[in-house]
């Protein structure tokens, strides 16, 4: 399992919309402020790949949390003969 931990702190009010590049052979399993669990999502701009999330105000911490994609089963055709 691979993570990326950041610091990171602002005061604007609210919330802020955080875009983290990601590289396009990572999948992303996780994401955590604070160690809570944060929904996320993927946006494509161009050939670039970002997980987005919405995260608070003040001082924190994050991790995005990676791990392998889930093996798809080989598709199994038997040839009799």
């Amino acid at each position: 399992q691979d993570v990326t931990r950041l610091d990171y702190g602002t005061n604007a009010g609210g919330t802020v919309l955080v875009k983290v590049l990601k590289l396009r052979s990572e999948h992303i399993r996780e994401v955590t402020i604070d160690g809570n669990p944060v929904q996320f999502e993927s946006e494509t701009i161009g050939k670039d790949t970002y997980t987005v999330f919405k995260a608070p105000s003040g001082e924190h911490s994050l991790e995005i949390i990676k791990g392998s994609p889930v093996a798809q089963p080989a598709d199994q055709t038997l040839i009799k003969g």
